[in-house]
C-alpha cells in the first residue's frame, strides 16, 4: 500500500508560520511546491518523530529551518558549502536542496549524497513508495517500544558507526542531541570522504 506523506501531515499537528520568516525563506529557495507545502504545514514531525521537516518560526529550534542550516553549516560547511537542508531521518541524515536545485539525501557519516530527486514533488513521490527506507521509522518504533519516546531534538546514533560495520540493532543505538551527533559524524566523515570502497582505515576519535 502506498504511503501518503501529505495525508500523514494532514492528520498531525502543525503550526502557523511567521509571514516575515516565510518570505525570507521564499527568497532562498526556488522550489515553489516546497514553499506551498511549508505554508500549509510549516514543517513538523511524523512517523514517531522519525521524520522531521524544518519550518520557520514560531517552530521550536529543532524544527526551525534557519537554525538547522546554521548547525549543518557549522559542521559540514566545508564539505557542502551551498546546500540548504530541509528535513532529516531518524539517524540525522539530511534531505537538502543542492546547488542545481535538485534534492539530495546526505549520509552524515560518509558525507555522500546517496540519492537525488529532481524536485520536491518527485521527492514526495519516492518517499511515499519507500517511507521506512527514507525515515527509519520501523527502527524508531522498536526503540520507543523498549526505551520510550524520541524527542524531535534527538536522533538515534550508532555506538559503532554504520560506515565501519555497526549494526542497526537497538543494542548499538543511543540517543544524541543534534549538535552532539553532527560534531561526531562530521569528524568521522571528513576522515573517510572520497576514499575508495574497501580502503583500510584507522579512525581517529580525537
Amino acid at each position: 500500500m502506498q504511503f501518503d506523506l501529505i495525508k500523514e501531515f494532514e492528520n498531525s499537528h502543525f503550526s502557523k508560520y511567521d509571514e516575515d520568516e516565510m518570505n525570507k525563506l521564499s527568497k532562498r529557495l526556488f522550489d515553489r511546491s516546497y514553499i506551498k507545502f511549508l505554508k500549509k504545514f510549516n514543517g513538523g514531525s511524523i512517523l514517531e518523530n522519525s521524520l522531521n521537516f524544518y519550518g520557520v518560526l514560531p517552530n521550536p529550534l529543532e524544527l526551525e529551518f534557519f537554525y538547522n542550516n546554521h548547525l549543518f553549516s557549522k559542521y559540514y560547511g566545508d564539505l557542502f558549502p551551498n546546500v540548504l537542508v530541509f528535513a532529516e531521518d531518524i539517524f540525522g541524515n539530511q534531505f537538502a536542496f543542492l546547488e542545481n536545485n535538485k534534492i539530495g539525501f546526505i549520509n552524515i557519516e560518509t558525507a555522500c549524497i546517496d540519492n537525488t530527486f529532481e524536485n520536491f514533488e518527485y521527492f514526495i513521490s519516492k518517499f511515499s513508495s519507500s517511507p521506512d527506507y527514507f525515515s527509519g521509522f520501523s527502527i524508531a518504533n522498536k526503540w520507543i517500544a523498549k526505551n520510550g519516546e524520541i524527542h524531535p531534538s534527538q536522533r538515534l546514533s550508532p555506538i559503532k558507526p554504520f560506515v565501519i560495520g555497526g549494526s542497526y540493532d537497538l543494542e548499538n543505538l543511543h540517543l544524541l542531541e543534534k549538535e552532539s551527533l553532527f560534531a561526531f559524524t562530521s569528524f568521522l566523515a571528513k576522515q573517510i570522504k572520497d576514499l575508495p570502497d574497501g580502503t583500510n582505515i584507522t579512525l581517529s576519535l580525537g
